[in-house]
C-alpha cells in the first residue's frame, strides 16, 4: 500500500490553503491518472475531485472549466500507483486561487475565483493576499477600526465614557458606578448624597 505526500509537492498545501475547515476523508481514484517518469501515479494536492474521488480535468475557456462537478479539493498528494487510496478532502475554507496547480497551458486569471466559488460555494477564493472575511457563516471574523480621528461621545453601555474630556469622563464613570465608602469613595453619584453618606460615616 502506498500513501504518502509527494516529495516534489511537499509544500503544496501551505501554498494554496489559507484555512481548511474540518477536512474529510475520501477514497481517491486512480482512474485517468498517468504514470510519471518514475512510473508512479500521483494525484497531486490541489486537485479537484468529483463525488467518486476521480481527478477532474481543468481547461480554460471564457473562465475555468471543469470536466465534472467537484465536491472538494485534495489537500495532500496521494500515490495511487497500486490502486485507489485514502486521502483528505477540503470542502470548506479559504484558498489562494492563484497557487493551485493548474495544468500546463492553463494560465491563472482572476475569473477563476468566481468559477471555483460557483462550483464550491463553501470555499472562499482569494489571490495571494490574506483574507479579511470568513468563508463560513458559522465562523467569526474581526474588524479593526482606526479611532485616532473619531469624534463625538460613546456611551458607557457601549464601552465608552459618555464624555469628551477627562473631567467629564471621570464624573460620568463615578456616576455610573459609585465607589463605596469602604473602598475610599462616597457611595454616591451626587454631591448632597455624598455629603450625607460621609456625615453618617463620621457619626458612626
Amino acid at each position: 500500500m502506498r500513501l504518502r505526500q509527494h516529495q516534489g509537492y511537499l509544500q503544496g498545501p501551505k501554498l494554496f490553503i489559507s484555512r481548511c475547515d474540518s477536512p474529510e476523508p475520501i477514497t481517491v481514484s486512480d482512474e485517468g491518472i498517468q504514470p510519471d517518469s518514475d512510473n508512479e501515479k500521483w494525484v497531486h494536492e490541489g486537485t479537484f475531485l468529483d463525488k467518486d474521488g476521480k481527478a477532474i480535468t481543468l481547461t480554460k475557456g471564457e473562465s475555468l472549466e471543469f470536466s465534472a462537478d467537484p465536491v472538494g479539493i485534495l489537500t495532500e498528494a496521494v500515490n495511487v500507483t497500486d490502486g485507489v487510496q485514502g486521502g483528505s478532502l477540503m470542502r470548506r475554507g479559504v484558498i489562494y486561487a492563484d497557487k493551485l496547480p493548474y495544468p500546463e497551458g492553463v494560465e491563472y486569471d482572476d475569473s477563476f475565483k468566481s468559477a471555483i466559488e460557483a462550483k464550491l460555494p463553501h470555499i472562499l477564493c482569494v489571490g495571494s493576499r490574506t483574507p479579511a472575511t470568513s468563508a463560513s457563516s458559522s465562523s467569526s471574523s474581526s474588524v479593526n477600526f482606526d479611532l485616532s480621528k473619531a469624534t463625538g461621545k460613546l456611551d458607557i453601555s457601549k464601552g465608552g465614557t459618555g464624555a469628551t474630556s477627562a473631567s467629564e469622563a471621570l464624573d460620568a464613570l463615578l456616576e455610573s458606578q459609585p465607589l463605596p465608602i469602604t473602598k475610599g469613595g462616597t457611595g454616591a453619584s451626587d454631591k448632597d448624597t455624598a455629603v450625607s453618606n460621609l456625615g453618617a460615616q463620621k457619626a458612626e
